[in-house]
């Protein structure tokens, strides 16, 4: 899930600290993916501060055990939040899920 969630503040245009030199390891990357995630609020959300749902998102994953299934639903949903306020795509589209559920989600990624 982190993963995912890493791939969400990619597409938000959140700086990311290890993508910033290619010569890191995956040591390196992954000690630094540790203390960001350790610190969120001054070390990972910077351009994504002040979006509720990157919050929700990274509250709800971080209660997760490795056997715990995540909550798709709520991750959607507030993938679908952003997408509104920011008229990414047409409200619309999101307001009938049994046509159009599957694009939605996949509009917001592809952004």
């Amino acid at each position: 899930m982190w993963s995912l969630y890493f791939v969400i503040l990619d597409f938000l245009n959140e700086k990311l600290k290890w993508r910033e030199q290619k010569e890191y390891t995956m040591d390196e990357v992954k000690n630094i993916k540790i203390e960001c995630l350790g610190n969120p609020k001054e070390k990972l959300w910077h351009e994504t501060r002040n979006l509720e749902e990157v919050r929700i998102i990274f509250e709800h994953i971080s209660r997760l055990s490795y056997k715990d299934k995540p909550d798709y639903e709520l991750v959607k949903n507030q993938l679908k939040s952003i997408a509104i306020r920011n008229q990414e795509i047409p409200p619309s589209l999101l307001l009938n899920p049994s046509e159009n559920q599957d694009f939605c989600i996949k509009q917001v990624m592809i952004q």
